[in-house]
């Protein structure tokens, strides 16, 4: 029979598992790590968890690449904190920058391993009698043990006795301090103890009860896995890690000693330097802004080449003209040369014949010389004769030779003198016949030029060659003008070939630049090379401490083993018992399994096979169970018996009567964590009067009730449920303004608070709220969840985020123990969970409506009841929101409660996001006043009170900022009515088209909504165009995530850019089905009567808000004229 029941689970077990085997995956970015101390980092897990169960390695590193070269930091111990990581690691990681990267195990390698474990699994042991339903009876009456007595005694008794037997032990009852006394004693009687549950929260709560209790000697108590408190994670006598240090004490002495020279060297100016540096620069992509610069240099230079393109054809142009106007100029000179051209020729032909005879005169003047020459020689040789001696014989006789040559000489000058005689003469002859000839043709020559001149003629002709030289140098200049602007343009069109910037470029460089960025990139640069060496030094000392990490690992796989089975109590996760060979290897006397009700039924009977002599399984049954997918399993399967039941339902026990009745079942009744009220309700809800409270010492005071649900009727958008439009579930504004104002009213009375919610949707709503304003965490912590997130928590305060409007039903709505419907029975546990937190005080945050017209045995109906009974204390969220102070002391003086709530919701909603009629007005035009990029505006009506709204708009529209108006189209029977008073509608509605970068009308719309720059919001029921002395309301906040969940919501984008109908050219409206069969879609219709044309808009919304359906918008939108539509 055991090996029959074996099988059915491992057959159940196989359905979780995926059919292929996945290959092992890649590390990827978990978070991102902040820096607390040196080594420490902590990794939020407010909006996503970390399973550090389901990883294989973790390490922080650099979000931007995962190449081999980047600095990776090796994680030495993990703490699961509340909403947090915290990560050890060397202290030489930097101050920022970093990421957690985790490599995940394959997927489905969780239930493959629960698998393999039943496959191999071949003694049950006592798990068979749990299956069986055989548990050990615990008799009526047993001793005390210690402060232990009644059911606490008998559940002691339970768990230090042999056998198989489960503890009911709701919230606050005890269960345990009763563990831990139990634990105790069997540790002292020498048994060896294993202690898991689903979360490690569970685990280290009862596990830091034992401690305290005890206060064990290293290593008799060993915590496996990642602990979730600090105090177990930092105990060098339970936690896993320290344990394997102290055994590993060179390696782990040479590791510190290599992080103390990291240290120093850390404080070096340099280094101090370099990591001031590097967190200035934490987030700037240097070679991302030098791409982008140099986009924008090539978008400035295509601008200054375009400039000088311009200019230079310009230029080009006027050197053209005035190249050819010298044309011109050389055309007209020669032209009036040309025109002279016969008075030209008989000029030319005087002016010939003149030349030739002063050519002729000169010939002759010439042969005169030669005359003279002659002349003169021949006078000089007789002179040279005549002045030879010869008045004696004697003189004669010897100057004869001498004589006889000048003789000879004289002889031949006189034979020169007659030829050159006779040429002069003849030349004479000749210039004087030439000149008796020409003279009389020249006369006649220049009568023939008359009136026209020689100087006229020189004139001109100079004039021709001047304007030639002109004409010769444009040309020149053109050529240079020419080739300049074919440089330009060349280099314009190689500018224009590369990429130029994007907005984004733009952006990423302006912010850079005013922040002054690049200077410190650079200086980070030469401080780098200046400080190469040390930097050289740093970098061995982190790979030989990263070395030193990885031997540590190796030789911790060595030691944890010893460890492990040398501890007499070993405390784990369900999951890391079966992961961990050694922890599930190694048998156990008793075994102990806590919160066993939010387990899967396969985990905790493999827990209880490893029992000798005990098992006992603890939890609740009214609580929460294990997270799983209800609708993959049909309840009819064989496998729904192991995957859709707990521990206490195998049993038999599903209801507190079966828990009273069953033998082997301990029921703890008397809670000690909260009030009567609270524990009124627990009952109503759950518990059927099971649940009770000790005496106390005096009733429940008015003044501070335990209960408090904050009515958010009359809200209006605030309050309306609302979805996302790609996953689930519901979320609303009401629930993240007033947990805000609530939450942090609480923490400066020193309280911490738990904002819980059933639904991830508004759970990240209000966790992104409560971020962007500095509201999460915080000491006392601010934490948000769902409720399955907080299971096994508590906190002073529990904030309920029930996300209920009284509209369509949601889970808290429909929830009811009672109901045959697994969804609501456990939307009725959930509840229970929610409120079972509280230590002091619950707010319900949710519609009245929604209470008071619950459907009967629905855990609503309950609260209602509790109201009428006055255990509850109702407040209305829009009295808070809406009440000026001076009303406060009038109405509101005697009631301390409500006056603490004003209190709260004053210091943070309404002094910083509240305005009445009076007040919205200058605070919305202050808000414009300092939009830089965009205001979405949704007004339905326009009217006198725009007069006051467009002057500003107008501004901020000149400044650059796109303004997006939305208002009702002509069908609404308010625009019709005031079109018939008057022409002001038209001049208004042209006023405001002037104005608005686009303007879309939109029919049946009722929103008011004011966005600024995609992060300030004013949301209520003032219509900021038209509204006028009546009383409003208007909600101002902050954060860009909600914004931009506001304007998908509203699908903002898409309606303000509608198409055109292309048969009537004109724009088309959004319209939406109000089919429910077809999801409510939306699509573009041409407002045209009888036009056919349709186009769907895009995915339906219709998970975005079933109730309006029906009434959902339709739009049509009209580009104004104030700035072209993008």
């Amino acid at each position: 029979m055991a090996l029959e029941w074996i099988e059915q689970v491992t057959d159940a077990v196989k359905t979780l598992v995926p059919r292929e085997r996945a290959a092992r995956s890649r590390p990827r970015p978990l978070g991102q790590a902040r820096k607390v101390a040196a080594g420490v980092y902590a990794v939020s897990t407010a909006r996503e968890q970390i399973s550090v169960d389901s990883m294989v390695e973790l390490h922080l590193a650099d979000r931007s690449s995962n190449g081999p070269d980047r600095a990776t930091y090796r994680v030495i111990a993990v703490e699961e904190g509340h909403g947090e990581l915290r990560v050890h690691v060397g202290p030489h990681a930097p101050e920022g920058g970093l990421w957690l990267w985790g490599t995940g195990r394959a997927a489905g390698a969780l239930e493959r391993s629960l698998l393999e474990a039943w496959q191999g699994l071949t003694d049950p042991g006592l798990a068979a009698r749990l299956v069986d339903g055989r548990l050990d009876p615990v008799p009526a009456m047993v001793p005390e043990a210690g402060a232990l007595h009644g059911d606490q005694a008998r559940a002691h008794y339970a768990c230090t006795t042999p056998g198989v037997r489960l503890v009911w032990g709701p919230p606050g009852t005890g269960k345990t301090t009763v563990l831990a006394r139990a634990i105790d004693d069997l540790l002292a009687r020498g048994k060896r103890i294993l202690l898991v549950s689903a979360t490690n929260i569970a685990v280290d709560n009862a596990l830091s009860a034992v401690v305290q209790m005890r206060r064990p000697p290293a290593g008799e108590l060993v915590r496996v896995g990642a602990p979730a408190l600090t105090q177990i994670a930092q105990d060098d006598r339970v936690a896993l890690p320290r344990l394997v240090q102290a055994r590993l004490r060179t390696l782990t002495e040479q590791r510190d000693d290599v992080g103390r020279q990291l240290l120093e060297l850390a404080t070096s100016p340099e280094i101090r330097r370099l990591g001031e540096l590097d967190r200035r620069l934490d987030g700037f992509d240097a070679a991302g802004y030098r791409a982008a610069y140099t986009r924008v240099q090539r978008d400035r230079h295509v601008e200054a080449l375009t400039a000088d393109l311009s200019r230079a054809e310009h230029r080009y142009g006027d050197v053209e003209q005035a190249r050819d106007s010298r044309r011109s100029a050389y055309h007209n000179a020669a032209s009036e040369l040309a025109a002279i051209s016969t008075a030209r020729a008989e000029l030319a032909s005087a002016s010939r014949l003149r030349a030739e005879s002063d050519r002729l005169d000169a010939l002759a003047a010439a042969a005169a010389g030669e005359v003279l020459s002659a002349e003169q020689r021949l006078r000089k040789a007789r002179q040279e004769r005549e002045a030879v001696p010869g008045g004696s014989p004697r003189t004669w006789l010897q100057y004869r030779a001498e004589r006889s040559r000048l003789d000879k000489a004289v002889s031949a000058r006189q034979a020169d003198v007659a030829p050159v005689v006779a040429a002069r003469d003849e030349a004479q002859r000749l210039a004087e016949q030439h000149r008796t000839l020409a003279t009389p043709l020249i006369t006649e020559h220049e009568q023939a030029a008359a009136p026209v001149t020689a100087e006229e003629v020189t004139r001109r002709e100079k004039a021709v060659g001047a304007a030639r030289n002109v004409v010769g140098e444009a040309d020149g200049v053109l050529r240079s003008s020419g080739q300049k602007v074919a440089r330009i343009r060349a280099a314009l069109d190689e500018a224009i070939a590369n990429s130029g910037a994007t907005d984004e470029d733009r952006t990423t460089v302006d912010d850079a630049d005013r922040a002054g960025l690049p200077p410190l990139a650079a200086e980070r640069d030469r401080l780098a090379q200046e400080a190469a060496p040390l930097l050289t030094r740093r970098q061995t000392l982190e790979q030989h401490y990263e070395k030193l990490l990885a031997d540590i690992d190796r030789a911790r796989a060595g030691a944890e083993p010893t460890i492990i089975s040398q501890a007499r109590l070993v405390a784990a996760t369900l999951t890391r018992f079966r992961l961990d060979a050694t922890v599930y290897g190694t048998p156990y006397d008793a075994v102990f399994v806590d919160e066993a009700a939010a387990a899967q039924l396969p985990e905790v009977l493999l827990a209880a096979a490893k029992a000798r002599q005990t098992v006992v399984l603890l939890g609740g049954f009214c609580q929460l169970g294990p997270v799983r997918d209800e609708r993959k399993i049909h309840p009819a399967s064989p496998h729904a018996r192991w995957l859709l039941r707990n521990c206490f339902d195998l049993v038999g026990v599903t209801t507190p009567a079966d828990a009273l009745a069953r033998e082997g079942c301990v029921t703890l009744r008397v809670t000690r964590r909260f009030g009567p009220h609270v524990v009124t309700l627990a009952n109503r809800i759950a518990y059927g009067g099971l649940l009770t409270a000790p005496p106390a010492d005096r009733p429940p005071s008015a003044d501070d009730p335990q209960i408090v649900l904050l009515d958010t009727d009359g809200l209006g958008d605030l309050g309306r449920v609302r979805a996302p439009a790609a996953d689930g579930g519901r979320w609303w504004l009401a629930g993240s303004v007033l947990s805000r104002a609530l939450a942090e009213h609480h923490r400066e009375q020193g309280e911490s608070v738990g904002i819980i919610t059933p639904y991830r949707a508004q759970s990240l709503a209000t966790i992104d709220h409560l971020d962007d304003l500095g509201s999460l965490g915080g000491d006392p912590p601010v934490e948000g969840g769902t409720a399955h997130t907080f299971q096994g928590r508590e906190f002073d305060i529990v904030v309920a985020d029930l996300v209920e409007d009284g509209e369509v039903p949601g889970w808290s709505a429909k929830a009811s123990m009672r109901s045959a419907s697994s969804f609501e029975r456990n939307g009725a546990r959930l509840i229970n969970v929610v409120v079972t937190r509280a230590r002091h005080r619950v707010y319900l945050l949710t519609s009245g409506h929604a209470v008071r017209s619950a459907r009967p045995d629905s855990t609503f109906s309950q609260l209602a009841a509790l109201v009428d009974e006055g255990a509850i204390r109702v407040v209305r969220a829009a009295d808070l929101l809406g009440l000026p102070a001076g009303e406060l002391n009038e109405k509101w003086t005697p009631d301390p409660l409500l006056g603490e709530l004003w209190e709260a919701f004053a210091g943070h909603v309404v002094a910083e996001a509240v305005f009445d009629e009076f007040g919205y007005i200058p605070a919305v035009l202050e808000a414009i006043t300092r939009a830089t990029s965009s205001v979405w505006l949704w007004s339905p009506w326009f009217g006198a009170r725009q007069d006051e709204i467009l002057p500003t708009l107008a501004l901020a529209r000149d400044r650059g900022v796109e303004i997006t108006v939305f208002i009702v189209d002509d069908s609404d029977s308010v625009v019709r009515s005031q079109r018939t008073r008057g022409p002001d509608l038209d001049r208004r509605l042209a006023e405001l088209r002037g104005v608005a970068t686009r303007l879309t009308r939109v029919r049946q719309m009722h929103q008011k909504i004011v966005i600024i720059d995609r992060e300030v919001m004013f949301l209520g029921s003032y219509n900021t165009l038209s509204s006028r002395d009546r009383r409003e309301i208007m909600v101002r906040y902050r954060g860009r995530r909600f914004a931009e969940q506001l304007l998908q919501h509203e699908r903002a984008e898409e309606l303000a850019r509608p198409p055109s109908c292309e048969r009537h050219v004109t724009v088309m409206e959004a319209r939406r089905s109000s089919s429910a069969k077809k999801g409510f879609p939306w699509s573009w219709a041409c407002p045209t009567k009888g036009c056919p044309e349709r186009r769907l808009l895009g995915p339906a919304a219709t998970s975005s808000d079933r109730r309006n359906s029906p009434r959902r918008p339709a739009a049509s939108a009209e580009t104004g004229t104030g700035r072209p539509s993008s």
